[in-house]
């Protein structure tokens, strides 16, 4: 759908591969690795502290979600409360 196509073109600008983003929807499915594109956008437009190679952050959120230690659902919450949204 559109979020997905937005979330793509998002992880183009911060240069996470096509590679990447079919591990993420292997694991997490087409949703759970655009939450994910969420989450990286999120930590790359913080004012305090950000994501300074967000290709590396997303790619290690998929790894957290592979090996079972991503709480998707906590950290999707409670960045939507703090704010600050790029795109």
């Amino acid at each position: 759908g559109e979020t997905i196509a937005e979330a793509v073109g998002i992880l183009r600008e911060y240069g996470v591969s096509q590679a990447n983003w079919g591990e993420a929807c292997s694991v997490l499915g087409r949703n759970g690795a655009a939450l994910c594109v969420l989450l990286t956008d999120r930590g790359a437009c913080r004012s305090e502290n950000p994501v300074r190679t967000p290709a590396a952050y997303f790619v290690g959120l998929v790894r957290r979600a592979r090996a079972g230690e991503l709480r998707l659902h906590k950290s999707v919450f409670g960045r939507l409360e703090r704010g600050a949204e790029c795109h």
